[in-house]
């Protein structure tokens, strides 16, 4: 799973991640692990757990726990970079996976 500008905050802080919701059926599973990569292509640098999938209707509508637990410190730093990375797209509803570092 690719954590390109949050890779840095696992174990630190963020546990959750927020995905565009899939054209096809989604691949993650509660209780599987993934490898965390900071970019497509590079090495794992460490592991993930799911412990929990939902919906966010509008991810650019949470509040301040949910910002904290994507690893922001304010809703307003976790909107802009949520709408850098998917501009129109934005306040489209969206995949929330909750998980945990794995050993």
């Amino acid at each position: 799973m690719i954590f390109q500008h949050t890779h840095h905050l696992i174990g630190h802080g963020k546990t959750q991640t927020t995905r565009r919701i899939p054209r096809r059926e989604s691949f993650y599973r509660v209780g599987r692990t993934y490898a965390v990569q900071p970019g497509r292509g590079k090495a794992a640098i460490g592991r993930i757990r799911i412990v929990n999938i939902g919906i966010v209707r509008n991810p650019l509508e949470v509040g301040i726990d949910y910002a904290n637990a994507e690893g922001f410190e304010t809703v307003a730093a976790w909107r802009e970079t949520w709408r850098k990375l998917h501009g129109k797209h934005a306040g489209d509803p969206a995949l929330v996976i909750e998980f945990e570092v794995a050993e």
